[in-house]
Order: structure tokens, then sequence, then C-alpha cells
């Protein structure tokens, strides 16, 4: 595959007798102010987009902070002056320096940044290209950054002179967000060169919130089928899921599913979504753009048109069905929609059911989100054994291959969004080999997670958003707004100097702290500062590794090292309020993770106990989503879970009750090498309906964990068919349980998994809740696998297994000491 191709910024300095390619005299540089004074107007299109002329007032603010001189910003039309810096590709000063049609041949975004003659030229291609230009030049060219939206970088000098410019950039990928708090403020948003509107938490759309950004792509939301109307249903319940022979209405959007084969709900769609694209039409100055994606469940119709289309498409494998069949219903769709909206966008998410690529090539306006949720954040795609396992490249690839417009959902969400956690310094390296294999956007979620009711001040700009119809005030948790500048910039530039941005971002955001915070954020981002994988999500592999739902422990070292230089940062900054709360907000992660994993005696306890609590409380903080313990994720639940250090008790070291399975060690058989006694290794594995092969499961006297015999359970490549060794047993509502297994394992293909299923009164399937993943091949050695679940009220009976899958897996593994037992909270 050919590297995409790319331009790098190269600023020519005058030598004499240098000619510019229009044939005017090039001068040694562009003096654009002197004592605070300029000459020089900032020319635009009469016929400019309200966006373009917007951007150009805001130049002509940044400059005048930079220079103290005010830069007129006049039309095209206005009376020509040899001190101009000339904005846009339709600007008709570029006839009088012969540069018409200079941006004929640009990307989609690109511009281009020249001097000629006296004249500063700067042009893009529409709607955000000139945009993109002049927010470049003020970066690039005169050293201002916008961090956070509430510091930056705006370098002073009043007499303002630049060299000799030919500066050509187009961004690594067309579409580009990096969604936070930052995000929110159209400020940091603007200059940033976002090019995506997305709203979220009860906001509006940030394209619709100042003219700067009104030719953003338009607002985007993954799950595009969560808005049907529920009135539909009135008229049409036959357009809605088949569940167990019922057609219902549930009364949550995100539990809802269609029945994607009607003809009559294809059509529906199909002009649901040219309204929407009426109300946007002209309002965006991008292609137009609506997602369909389906709704954020697990859920599929079982009508007998959806079943015979799965097992057309799928055959033997129900994942393909599910998959291939929405995708032939989303290019049905499509192609309605073309006939009136030839440009139109229809956004899909590839995720969940809708996850695997199926054999149908995408409508070429549908653009496919592939959102990999399960992917280790500690670690590049291709750079670690459990992301490697999950072929996370051969998908991408698989999906490159079945779309001519690829987007990328990159998680920088977690699910305990304080703790100390990594997700920074594998992004370049993903970033350049997405941008390397042909992918077209990104988008990077890492949205707010503290929900507060209090303006007390965090260190930044204090912006406000709805919950509910709850007023609430975002708040910079855990280097968020760092990790959100650092992305933009590598969305534009994925070779952009991540160790470079870190410096310049600690030296304005921490002021006289900024040495000792850029070692702490380099130390939080480093995968060898963690001591283990927390959870059991990646637990059987080898390092550190992080899932969306956990986060790892710190090296206790490293957590004396972070405090001490926290100590020296909080002493230097004491002076001044608002660079002493900045380093004090950072420093609650810290304080959290001592409050999770500190001994008992440790000196460091009550230090971080004496610093977390008040603060928090000053913030408001509501809720902390997670911690490194179980339960009270309130700051005052987590408080009293806390006060007394000698019952903390870490996540995953809970204690448990006796074992609920029977013959857990497989040493009781009736059948010489059968299956063995009280499991059972027949039935069908769902949702796929695999059907399982208890000739694949024996009991193996050969070697043990303990005892004298293993069940090993053997398969080869064999459609809608696999081996399971099973058992359930009555459950407490609303408690947890937790499964412990010793397994070897020789896999080439597929995966070996430890499974939570929910069954109802009937011992019939309701869903599964949790499993986790063996590692392919233990190299002979014994390890251990775990796994632990909560579950809802309709569940009365929960099965555990282990399972080879899935239907193409091939291998070989041994399974002892299979445990389950009910977490003592």
């Amino acid at each position: 595959m050919k590297p995409r191709k790319r331009y790098k910024t190269i600023v020519l300095l005058a030598v004499a007798g240098l000619t510019a390619l229009s044939g005017y005299p090039q001068t040694p540089g562009l003096t654009l102010a002197t004592d605070g004074k300029t000459t020089y107007q900032i020319v635009v299109s009469a016929q400019a987009d309200v966006s373009t002329k917007a951007v150009a007032a805001d130049m002509a603010a940044i400059l005048k902070e930079i220079t103290g001189a005010d830069f007129p910003v006049v039309a095209d039309t206005a009376a020509p002056s040899l001190n101009e810096i000339v904005v846009g590709h339709d600007n008709g000063r570029l006839q009088q320096v012969s540069l018409a049609g200079m941006t004929s041949e640009f990307a989609l975004d690109e511009y281009e940044i020249r001097t000629v003659g006296t004249r500063l030229v700067i042009a893009g291609t529409p709607p955000r290209g000139s945009i993109n230009g002049m927010y470049g030049f003020l970066q690039d060219h005169l050293g201002c950054r916008w961090f956070t939206p509430g510091a930056s970088r705006i370098p002073k000098n009043p007499d303002l002179t630049i060299g000799r410019i030919v500066d050509r950039q187009k961004p690594a990928f067309k579409w580009r967000a990096a969604a936070s708090i930052s995000y929110y403020d159209p400020d940091w948003t603007a200059r940033n060169r976002h090019n995506r509107s997305v709203g979220g938490g009860g906001k509006v759309p940030v394209g619709e919130q100042d003219p700067r950004l009104h030719s953003m792509l338009a607002h985007y939301g993954g799950h595009g089928l969560n808005y049907v109307p529920a009135s539909l249903y009135d008229e049409h319940p036959e357009y809605y899921a088949e569940l167990d022979g019922k057609r219902l209405l549930h009364k949550f959007v995100s539990q809802r599913a269609f029945c994607i084969t009607n003809p009559g709900f294809v059509a529906y769609i199909a002009e649901w979504s040219k309204a929407q694209f009426r109300g946007q039409a002209k309002q965006y100055g991008y292609r137009p753009i609506i997602t369909l994606g389906h709704t954020d469940n697990h859920l599929y119709c079982q009508c007998a048109n959806c079943e015979a289309s799965y097992k057309r498409i799928g055959p033997g494998d129900i994942r393909v069905g599910i998959s291939g069949t929405y995708h032939e219903f989303y290019n049905k769709v499509a192609a309605e929609v073309v006939k009136e909206y030839p440009d139109a966008m229809i956004d899909i998410i590839a995720y969940s059911i809708v996850g695997t690529p199926s054999s149908i090539k995408m409508h070429p306006n549908i653009q496919v989100t592939w959102a990999p949720i399960g992917a280790c954040q500690a670690h590049a795609f291709d750079a670690c054994d459990a992301n490697r396992d999950n072929d996370l490249m051969g998908m991408l690839d698989k999906w490159l291959a079945r779309s001519d417009m690829l987007q990328v959902w990159l998680y920088h969400y977690q699910n305990k969004p304080w703790m100390p956690h990594l997700k920074l310094f594998a992004a370049p390296r993903n970033l350049r080999e997405f941008q390397r294999r042909g992918v077209h956007a990104v988008f990077i979620q890492s949205p707010e997670s503290a929900a507060r009711a209090n303006a007390a001040s965090d260190g930044d700009k204090l912006m406000g958003g709805f919950i509910d119809g709850k007023v609430y005030w975002t708040v910079n948790d855990n280097l968020r707004h760092l990790i959100s500048y650092l992305c933009i910039r590598l969305l534009w530039d994925t070779d952009f100097d991540i160790r470079q941005g870190i410096t310049e971002f600690c030296e304005t955001y921490y002021g006289a702290g900024a040495a000792e915070i850029e070692q702490i954020v380099v130390l939080l981002q480093s995968v060898s500062s963690y001591e283990r994988t927390t959870g059991s999500t990646f637990s059987a592999y080898a390092g550190v590794h992080q899932p969306l739902s956990s986060a790892p422990q710190l090296k206790w070292r490293i957590v004396e090292q972070m405090d001490a230089l926290f100590d020296v940062a909080e002493k230097k900054v004491t002076a001044d309020p608002v660079l002493l709360r900045r380093v004090r907000m950072l420093r609650l992660t810290h304080q959290l993770g001592v409050l999770c994993y500190a001994s008992a005696d440790s000196p460091l306890r009550k230090k971080a106990f004496d610093g977390f609590f008040p603060l928090m409380e000053e913030l408001g903080i509501e809720d902390l989503i997670g911690t490194g313990l179980p339960g009270g994720t309130t700051p005052a639940e987590f408080k009293a879970l806390v006060s007394d250090p000698e019952k903390v008790v870490i996540s995953g070291q809970e204690k448990t009750g006796i074992n609920l399975l029977r013959n857990s060690s497989f040493e009781k058989t009736i059948f010489a090498h059968g299956v063995p006694d009280d499991w059972s290794a027949e039935g069908a594995y769902l949702p796929e309906d695999y059907k399982l092969v208890a000739d694949g499961v024996i009991v193996d006297t050969t070697r043990a964990y303990t005892g004298k015999s293993s069940v090993r359970m053997t398969k080869k490549p064999s459609p809608g068919k696999t081996v399971s060794l099973r058992q359930w047993f009555p459950v407490q509502p609303g408690r947890r349980y937790r499964i412990n297994l010793r397994y070897m394992a020789d896999i080439k293909t597929g995966s070996f998994y430890i499974i939570f299923s929910g069954l109802d009164k009937n011992a019939k399937f309701i869903r599964h809740y949790a499993d986790n993943r063996g590692v392919k091949d233990t190299g002979g050695e014994w390890q251990e696998l775990r796994v632990d679940t909560g579950m809802k009220d309709d569940t009365v009976f929960l099965m555990v297994e282990g399972l080879l899958y899935d239907d193409n897996a091939e291998g070989v593994v041994w399974m002892d000491d299979f445990t389950c037992a009910m977490i003592k909270e």
C-alpha cells in the first residue's frame, strides 16, 4: 500500500536576486508591524462565506494581541494596497499577483501560505482550507498555541517581521475531531483546526455556536437509529424487531431494534434521511452527512425474513449474517438517498452486532466508522499480544477493503477517569498507521466525566452544560486538556512531536512548576511506570495492559517519586492561585491512586486524604465514576471506604464465598475420558447458534494443574460448530460472582474464553454478561484466567463456560480447577 502524499512546511529565507514565481521582486522579509503600528490590511473575498470572514476578523484580533496594531479587514473590492494579507481561494487579489486558480489542484482542507512581493497570500480549498491557513500561519510561523480554553501562548512582538514563506500543507485526515471538554469552547476548536461539529452532554453542537465554525461538517452522533421517532410504532409496529415472537416498543431508545429487511422500513428510513439532508444542505460547507448507526445494543430481529437473510449472508456464522444484513439495509437506503442528494454522506458504525465485516461492499456514499472498543489502550494496535490476538489491524484492513470512506472511532474514554491510566503514547503510532493504510477520518472520544453543580475554579475556563435538565460545570480531570490538545495536533500531522508538545504545554499551563509536572506527565503515560493490569480483561497477558473498563496500578516507587515532584511543583507556584489550582487538579489523580493502593501505615495515605477530599468537596464533584476499589463512586461513599485503611479492599482482591460449581477439578467421570460429571458439552452457543460438539471435550489424565485430571478441548475449523464445557446454578439478584480457572492453550486461530451468561427461570438464554479471553499460546505452562460479573433482576440461573471461539477456531486448550463463587461485598 502506497503511503499518502504529504506536504511539509517549507520556509524560504530571502537571498539576493530571489524572484517569486509570479515575477514579483522578493524583499528580505515582510515587516507586518513596527512599534505597535501596521500598514497592512487583511483582504478577504467579498463572496467569502461567513466562517472565513469571521476567522479573518479573529486573525486580526490575534495579530493585535501580538503586535498591539490594528489590522483592518476589508473586502477585495476595496482599493488595493501593496501591504496586504490576501486571504481566500476566490480573492480578486490573486489575479493581480498571477496566482488565480492556485488551489485548483488542492485536496480538501489543503492550503498554501506564500509571500509575494510585499503581500502575504493565504489560500486553500473551500470551505475551510483558507481558515486552516490563517490559523496555520499564526501557529507555525508566529508561534501561537491554544492549549486549553483558558490557556494559550501568544508571543508579544510590536516589531513583527517574517521571512520569505512557501508553506503548503494538508491534514493527515480529511475529517478530524478530538471530542473533550476543550472541544466545546469555540475559540479552542476553531483555532486548533477541527472540522467536525459534535454535540453531546446536552450541548448545542459546537459548529452552531460561533460563526467561525458554521462551515464545519455537520453534527455527528454514532447511533443515529436511536432518533427514529417513537410515533412510528403506532403506525407500523411491523417495522420493529420481532423478539421472542413479539414486536414491542422499548421505553429506552437505546434498547430498540428494527426489522431491517422490511421494505417499508427501508423506504421509511430513506425518506427520513432525505428530510435530515434537506435541513442541513445549505447550512454546512462540506458534504452533508447524517448517521444511521444501529441502536446501541445487541438486539436483532428474529422474524423469518431476517433469519433467512442472516443464513444467506453468513452461512454458519450469524455474526456475519446480522452484520451483512445491516450492510444490505444501509446500501438500499443510500441508493435511494443519492437520487436526490448525490453528494450525501451516510455514516454507519461498525461496532457490536454490526462490527463484523461481511462480503458486502458498502455503497460509495457510506462512511463506515470502525469502533474498536475492545482494544488495549496502553499499546498501539500492532504493539502488544492483546491487540494482536484481537487482530485489530486485520480487521481494519477488511473494513478498508469494503468501504471507500473509513473513519476510526478511537477510544480515549476510560471507565475510571480519575485514576492514573495510559492513553497518550500509543496514539501517534496508531494514527500514523491509520494514515498509511488510507483511513480518511478519525474521531477521538474523550468525553467529560465529572458532573458538578457549582462553578468553583478548576484553574481553567468554566463552561456550563446540562445533564437531564440539570446545570453542571465542566472540570479538567486527569490530563484531559493536555491529551486533547496533543491529539488534535496529531490529527493534522501524525509526525507532530508530542514530547515537544508536552514541554510547551507545561511551560504555559504550569508556569514555574512546568519541569516537575512534565516529568509527572511522562511517568503517568509510560507503560514502564505501572506494576500490573487490574480487572480481568487482558489479565491473562504478560505485562501491563489497559482496557476501557479498568486502569492499571502504578509501581509504588513511581508513586513516591511523583509525590515528591508534586511537592516541589506546588512550592514553586504557591504565589499564583491559578497555577496552584492547576497543579492540585492534576494531583487529585495521584491522590486517588494513593488512597486506593497505599498500605495502611503509609505516610502518603493521610497526606492524600487531607488533599483529595477538601478539593473534591469544593469543586462539587458528584461522582468519581469508578476507582481502584469496589463500590463507593461518589466522593462521600469513597471517603467512607478509605477512612479506615485497615478495611480497604482493592478491586479483584475481595473475598469470595464457597465454590458453587460441582466437580471443579474434573476428577469424577462416569465414562472414562468422557465429559466430566456435572458438566455439559452439548447444546448451542448463542446468539451465534453454534452447535456444540461434545466429541471435542475429553477428560485428560496425562496432565493436571491439581489432582489427576484436567479437561482437554480440541477444535478444528467447522462452520456453525464449536466446543464448550458449561454448568449453571441458581443465583441471588444484586450479587456479583467470580470465575477462576487454570488453563493451558495452543491455539492457531480464534481464542479461548470463559463466559458468564444469564438464564431465565426455564434455563433459557437471556444474554451474555462478562467474558475474558486467554492467550493463544501459554508455552506449555498453566496460567490463571478470571472474570467477574453482576447481573440483572431477570436472571435466575447463571451459566459459566469455557469456549473455543469462533467456529473457525483451531487449537487445543486444557482446563482445571474451574471455580465460581459469590463475591463478598
